[in-house]
């Protein structure tokens, strides 16, 4: 067994033995998912939990008051912006907010970097998630803009434990590899861990088998699917090998890869503006 395979069974083996803490939301994020599946709470409680993180309340409206949730009259507040949302929306928004902290962990060298370039394609990825579910879909657009800012989370405790293994630690092809061929896997075990719904850690188990062909109509795997193939046009990523033509999940969204390139610079402004508020 060579060190990359022998370190990323170790870490499966540490995380399922409890050796290795997995990465955890935000407390906020957990309370306001706890909230909203508790009907005994309404919305001043959950203004409530969230107007403890100023930061995350000023966010927040900035979302409900987007272009993208078409917004006519602007919330002024808390209260009216979460009635306007919705409890599963103002959720899954509110935890898609609060991600970058994640990302926020102690790591050097090669690791910082490849820790920032996961960060930004994730974001990138959420973005073109949220647009295409919207668009051509009827995948709730936020819960897509949600799967999209999760695919990669496995890569985290990867990115987080690489240091033990020096001889991998300094080479950054490597640990691009052992990302590209785990993060799945230890993506599936981190979702799982925060009680995600099943078509999302789904989405981030199968985003990469392109492939896969399903009956009815696109589904959440779909849209993360082709927002994640967008995000990476440019890059060296053995995703782009592939033909867009030969993958399924385009014809599921009604489009072909031409149409679906268009339809994202038509959209840049609004992919723009999810980036933006998303990478704060």
């Amino acid at each position: 067994m060579d060190d990359s395979n022998s370190f990323i069974e170790k870490l499966i083996n540490d995380i399922q033995n409890n050796r290795i803490t997995l990465p955890s939301l935000p407390e906020v994020a957990v309370k306001v998912r706890k909230f909203v599946d508790d009907p005994r709470m309404g919305v001043p409680q959950l203004a409530k939990v969230i107007s403890t993180d100023p930061a995350l309340s000023a966010r927040l409206l900035q979302v409900a008051n987007s272009p993208f949730f078409r917004c006519l009259t602007p919330s002024s507040n808390l209260n009216i912006a979460i009635g306007r949302l919705g409890g599963v929306c103002v959720r899954n928004v509110v935890t898609s907010l609060v991600m970058a902290q994640l990302y926020k962990t102690n790591v050097s060298g090669k690791t910082k970097v490849i820790l920032k370039e996961n960060w930004e394609h994730s974001t990138n990825v959420a973005a073109y998630c949220g647009v295409i579910a919207k668009k051509f879909t009827r995948v709730n657009s936020e819960q897509a803009m949600l799967a999209g800012l999760v695919h990669n989370i496995g890569a985290l405790p990867i990115l987080n434990n690489i240091s033990t293994q020096p001889e991998i630690a300094d080479d950054e092809t490597s640990i691009k590899n052992i990302i590209f061929e785990n993060h799945t896997r230890v993506g599936e075990i981190i979702l799982k861990s925060w009680e995600f719904p099943e078509e999302m850690i789904e989405a981030v188990i199968n985003h990469e088998n392109l492939q896969r062909e399903h009956q009815g109509e696109a589904d959440i795997i779909d849209v993360v699917m082709v927002g994640n193939l967008h995000a990476l046009l440019g890059s060296k990523h053995p995703l782009t090998q592939t033909k867009w033509t030969d993958i399924p999940a385009f014809e599921m969204l009604g489009l072909t890869p031409e149409e679906s390139i268009e339809a994202m610079k038509e959209a840049k402004a609004e992919i723009q503006m999810i980036q933006r508020i998303l990478k704060v």
